[in-house]
Parts: structure tokens; C-alpha cells; sequence
């Protein structure tokens, strides 16, 4: 995955990052080989506004979270997203902390 921040706007902080099946942690066997998709999200104070495409998977999305964590593994969940995930998915959601 690679993320980006645009600072703080009018409406919040802009993030995106680019999804690769490559760069998945951890490796799943017989993954889905060329899965992409991209994230996109607005943060307004504790207010996340998202939307993310998905490609090229193996199955069904089971589900979407933000983890917390560096770029060599998953942390814990920070927030879940979606059960089951549909692409495009859209929505809205407060974050505690």
C-alpha cells in the first residue's frame, strides 16, 4: 500500500493510498496475484469520509478495516469498514479514540 496526505484543507485532511495485492501483510497463499484498488478518505475532525475501488480478487471482499501498524505488518483494527465489501464502497464514520 502507498499512502499520501494532503494537508489540511477546507473540509479536513485528505488521505489516499493506492491497495496492491503485493504488498499485503501478511502474504495470504493462492492470494489474489494483481489485486489493486484505491482508498480515498477525508478526515473532518473525528469524522472519516471514504471511498475505495477494489479489482482483480480472488472472491468476494470479505471485509475492510484501518490498521494501525508500519508498512511490514498489520497492527490491531483502528476501525472497521465494511462486511462484505461491495466496489465501488462508500461511507461514514465516526472515530473514537
Amino acid at each position: 500500500m502507498v499512502v499520501g496526505a494532503a494537508g489540511a484543507a477546507a473540509g479536513g485532511v485528505r488521505v489516499q493510498a493506492v491497495l496492491d495485492s503485493a504488498r499485503a501483510k501478511p502474504r495470504f497463499p493462492g492470494g489474489a496475484a494483481g489485486a489493486v484498488g484505491l482508498f480515498t478518505a477525508t478526515l473532518d475532525g473525528a469524522i472519516l469520509r471514504y471511498t475505495f475501488t477494489f479489482s482483480k480478487l480472488s472472491g468476494q471482499a470479505m471485509a475492510a478495516q484501518i490498521h494501525t501498524g508500519s508498512p511490514r505488518g498489520n497492527g490491531p483494527i483502528a476501525q472497521p469498514l465494511c462486511v462484505p465489501c461491495l466496489a465501488p464502497e462508500a461511507g461514514v464514520v465516526p472515530l473514537v479514540p
